[in-house]
């Protein structure tokens, strides 16, 4: 995996992270109203701050599922890991989403 397809991999699941965390925000939140400027605030505050460490996960899982893991054994290992790593990220961003809207809400009309 060359240094190209590494970025070009982070960059592909930066952009997907970031269109799935906006399309749940306005699903679930339904006193979100969709325009531009709501979805530049859901990207800004919640988008880049959870996309960077998920899109960097992935990208790494699939690099040493490439290049280190050449058993099944390290293969399971590693997908645990990302598992249960993306678990508690799952769980952090529901408490940082909690949290941003008790303090200052930036979704609100």
């Amino acid at each position: 995996m060359s240094l190209k397809s590494f970025i070009a991999e982070f960059l592909i699941l930066f952009l997907l992270v970031n269109v799935i965390i906006v399309a749940f925000l306005c699903i679930d939140l339904p006193e979100v109203e969709v325009n531009a400027g709501s979805i530049v605030t859901i990207i800004l505050k919640f988008g880049v701050v959870f996309s960077i460490p998920v899109s960097l996960l992935l990208t790494a899982a699939h690099f040493l599922f490439m290049r280190v893991a050449k058993n099944t054994i390290l293969k399971i290992l590693i997908a645990i890991i990302v598992v249960a790593a993306l678990y508690f990220m799952y769980h952090a961003f529901f408490w940082y989403v909690g949290i941003s809207g008790l303090i200052d809400d930036p979704l609100a009309k």
